[in-house]
């Protein structure tokens, strides 16, 4: 026990130790565990992100650009609010960080999506459209 929390988190123990010191060092090695998870979560985000906006970049896959046909106002509203450079950047960004969200997210989002369609089918059903 007294390598474990050494490596887990530099903390060791004497052999005489008391019940509360092997508790306060377990807290002590929990904590910091914890905190260098967390560091190691978010250095992954970051790496994510910065990986998302590489390939946007490298694939010129802009979010704005392909959702233009969808709204021209909204096309519109971003080239005249950012102009077209800033729009194309801003476009790649979003494309970048929708990436790195990851395929669990994505699949989340497209469950929801097909609960959603269900329950309007139903609605159309009961009120009869």
């Amino acid at each position: 026990m007294n390598k474990s929390l050494k490596a887990i988190g530099q903390v060791e123990l004497t052999p005489t130790a008391t019940v509360s010191q092997v508790v306060e060092a377990i807290g002590k090695a929990s904590t910091l565990q914890e905190q260098q998870d967390r560091v190691r979560q978010a250095i992954i985000r970051v790496m994510a992100i910065v990986f998302g906006i590489g390939f946007a970049l490298l694939f010129q896959t802009d979010t704005l650009q392909i959702r233009a046909p969808l709204s021209a106002t909204a096309q519109a509203t971003w080239q005249a609010t950012l102009g077209p450079t800033y729009s194309h950047v801003v476009g790649l960004a979003l494309s970048g960080l929708a990436a790195s969200a990851g395929s669990s997210f994505w699949h989340d989002q497209s469950a929801r999506l097909r609960q959603l369609k269900s329950v309007s089918e139903a609605a159309g059903e009961l009120t009869g459209k």
